[in-house]
């Protein structure tokens, strides 16, 4: 886009859009505050919050901005607060903390029958704990999404790395399938990252036998999927997702 006046401020920067214009105070002429203004560059003020200069009307980071762009000025960030482009959640925070119950419980009462001399009681305890050790672990997981992919990890340690060039789609699934085509009860909501493209039938296939070996997923939430729409250029398909469309 081309500098030019703002549609409401005489000498602004910003181009002619339907956009109001930042109203910001502009260098009186013969009285210069730094050495850019000198040079007939625009006006240059701190921002509250940074050390660094801001021209309001430039942000040659920020994704989806109106603003104009200039490789040479990208020292220089938008007024406006810097859109987060590395996200961070718990696959499933509700799942993982019942599970991780579980396995505590199950331990301890593994340990009494053992101190007692039930072994049998004790092997089965023990057993389920091992089990829900694995859903702790599957749900407990944290999905990391940055401009460069995706990374899985459980409390620091990487499991499973993918980038954006290896995700075929995206989508959401509602795993609660046979209900009668009830936009009401959909089921436990799920973003997937998929490394193929998949048809009707996959996806139905995909939400009867969860969770996928083969795939990155994340519980759905408002937030989350906002996080994935920042950084996946592609369309979101839904499967079984009630009124939720992208």
């Amino acid at each position: 886009m081309t500098p030019g006046p703002g549609p409401r401020r005489a000498g602004c920067f910003h181009p002619v859009t339907p956009r109001a214009c930042r109203k910001i105070p502009l260098v009186r002429p013969g009285r210069p505050q730094n050495a850019g203004d000198r040079a007939g560059h625009l006006p240059v003020r701190p921002h509250p919050k940074r050390s660094h200069a801001v021209i309001p009307g430039l942000c040659p980071r920020r994704a989806g901005c109106c603003h104009t762009q200039n490789a040479a000025l990208s020292h220089i960030f938008c007024s406006k607060e810097a859109i987060p482009t590395k996200h961070r959640f718990f696959i499933h925070p509700l799942k993982f903390a019942a599970a991780l119950f579980t396995v505590v419980v199950c331990a301890f009462l593994a340990v009494l029958a053992g101190v007692s001399g039930s072994w049998i009681a004790a092997a089965v305890f023990a057993a389920v704990a091992a089990v829900f050790v694995y859903v702790s672990v599957l749900y407990g997981s944290t999905l990391t999404l940055d401009e460069t992919g995706l990374r899985r990890s459980f409390f620091g340690l990487r499991l499973h790395t993918v980038p954006w060039s290896a995700v075929a789609e995206v989508g959401v699934v509602g795993l609660k399938v046979f209900n009668n085509n009830d936009p009401k009860r959909t089921g436990t909501l799920y973003l997937y990252f998929s490394p193929r493209a998949l048809d009707k039938d996959s996806r139905f296939k995909l939400a009867l036998e969860w969770p996928p070996r083969d795939m990155l997923y994340l519980c759905y939430t408002k937030d989350r999927a906002a996080a994935v729409r920042a950084l996946w250029s592609g369309p979101i398909e839904t499967f079984n997702a009630g009124d939720l469309f992208f």
